[in-house]
């Protein structure tokens, strides 16, 4: 293999051949991932590696035992909770009594019926993280870019010392992922990711620290606990190790300071109504209204030009007075267990998840009603002129930055990617000429303001005509929609523009 010029990815990794576009972890991964989609055995994955060693230049994978011994290998610890109370069990010659409620539990029954989750210890995975290859791209993030470490709040943390400069500081998500149509068994990943990391990188770089899988949601206050306790520890104590710009052991403390999840997980984690309940936004005190929709009901949040926002000192008093009452207090239900970080706020360190948000909470939603035959009598129907669309939507040829190309929209089966490049690129086109100038008007808001809060850094000027736009676009929705559009997601647009400018927004010209 001498002589061979290996193309090496952005963490050095060499590629899989002379020539190769992907690299050989990248392939390791595929591999796996593969054999553990289909169940393949042991014998498959042999026979599988030594297929693909005879279709390469050269022997790649010299045998299954190296292989495996490629994936490092991290210790996980299996927590028990009571099936009564939710509380996590303390165990004795694998048995266990709840404190609560006095129920006896054999571990072996708990984890039969599910009722354990999984926690992968944060700290040996970050000592991993700063004596491999990704570690040097740590704090390489320029200023010129709207990033978190260049947000007000994290340089306000800096100028305070309170983060150091070699400390670490987390974005972590959590979210359910349904494993199959038929069934109600999901999967709740706890993930965590270094901000100080470019977002290339950082994104090649997720950190599992937890996995729930079950029939029924989390209690969050229980899934989340050894998260909490290691956090804290490594807040107030942090983590002496070497790094590879350090050859003596230094100190590294470590912060959470945002958690980036989708309106179905953050009422979980802050304990709080969900989105179709009472008082269900996250942001302010709005009670949304119930009304009829079709054969059923939905909860419907109207515009007010004037909502009392929500703040993390009158939520502290809302769990008092939720805890003293026993009931739940303007949609607050008690106490978060991740309310114990002073850099976590509970209300705006919980931004809204621009994916499910924007992108499926608003795009989708306009772009699947405007063809849909139940609207056949509304003015601004298109179903009788999808054919058209779709000519013009088929015959669009998008540069090859753009990765997602045009698809039918009458097939309806876009992915998030798919209807964020419809939003951006597609749809404006598309509806010129087809529907009426006032919704044209209106869905161009909707685009224009996207477009503005995408960009890697915005001017003041930038965001007031974007903020404007997206404030004009939810304010016509009703009138020119019906009340039904005026969903949580429609309502969420609200208080994007508070989140881009206080914590994150960057170019001040």
């Amino acid at each position: 293999m001498e002589g061979i010029n290996f193309k090496y990815d952005c963490l050095g990794n060499p590629s899989l051949y002379e020539g190769s576009e992907i690299s050989r972890k990248e392939t390791e991964l595929l591999i796996i991932a593969y054999c553990l989609r289909n169940n393949i055995s042991d014998v498959g994955l042999e026979n599988q590696l030594l297929l693909i060693n005879a279709v390469l230049p050269h022997a790649v994978f010299k045998s299954k035992y190296k292989f495996l011994q490629s994936f490092s290998y991290q210790t996980n610890i299996e927590y028990y909770f009571c099936s009564s109370c939710s509380v996590i069990l303390n165990f004795e010659n694998n048995t266990s009594i709840c404190e609560y409620c006095q129920i006896f539990y054999q571990k072996s029954n708990l984890k039969q019926i599910g009722h354990y989750f999984i926690y992968i210890p944060l700290k040996e995975q970050l000592m991993n993280f700063v004596n491999s290859k990704a570690y040097l791209y740590f704090g390489t993030i320029t200023d010129n870019e709207s990033d978190i470490v260049n947000s007000s709040v994290y340089k306000q943390l800096k100028e305070q010392n309170v983060i150091g400069i070699n400390d670490i500081t987390l974005m972590w998500n959590t979210d359910g992922v349904s494993l199959c149509k038929s069934s109600k068994l999901s999967m709740w990943p706890l993930q965590v990711c270094i901000n100080e990391l470019p977002y290339r990188i950082r994104r090649n770089n997720i950190i599992l620290c937890g996995l729930f899988y079950g029939n029924t949601k989390p209690n969050m206050n229980v899934f989340l606990a050894p998260f909490a306790k290691e956090l804290l520890d490594l807040y107030v104590n942090g983590f002496n190790s070497t790094t590879l710009h350090h050859r003596e052991p230094i100190n590294i403390k470590v912060y959470a300071i945002l958690c980036s999840v989708d309106s179905v997980a953050r009422p979980l984690i802050q304990n709080v109504k969900q989105y179709n309940g009472l008082f269900g936004c996250s942001y302010c005190f709005q009670k949304g209204k119930h009304i009829s929709v079709g054969k059923g009901f939905a909860r419907v949040y109207c515009y007010y030009k004037s909502v009392r926002l929500r703040t993390s000192n009158g939520h502290e008093k809302l769990v008092r007075l939720a805890v003293e009452r026993r009931k739940v207090i303007k949609g607050v239900k008690g106490p978060s267990i991740m309310a114990l970080f002073p850099n976590l706020n509970i209300i705006h360190s919980y931004p809204p998840e621009y994916m499910h948000a924007c992108i499926i909470g608003v795009g989708k939603l306009f772009g699947t009603e405007w063809f849909h035959s139940k609207n056949k009598r509304e003015k601004w129907y298109l179903g009788s002129q999808s054919t058209e669309f779709d000519n013009r939507l088929l015959a669009m040829k998008p540069p090859c930055e753009i990765t997602r190309t045009p698809q039918s929209i009458i097939n309806n089966k876009y992915k998030a990617n798919d209807w964020k490049y419809f939003i951006l690129y597609y749809s404006l086109p598309c509806l010129n000429g087809l529907i009426d100038n006032k919704y044209y008007k209106h869905w161009f808001l909707f685009v224009f303001s996207l477009s503005i809060f995408l960009k890697a850094s915005i001017t003041d000027v930038e965001f007031w005509l974007a903020k404007r736009a997206l404030t004009q676009f939810v304010i016509q929705i009703e009138k020119l929609y019906g009340k039904r559009f005026m969903k949580y997601n429609v309502h969420g647009l609200l208080h994007i523009p508070e989140v881009i400018y206080a914590p994150q927004c960057t170019k001040k010209n």
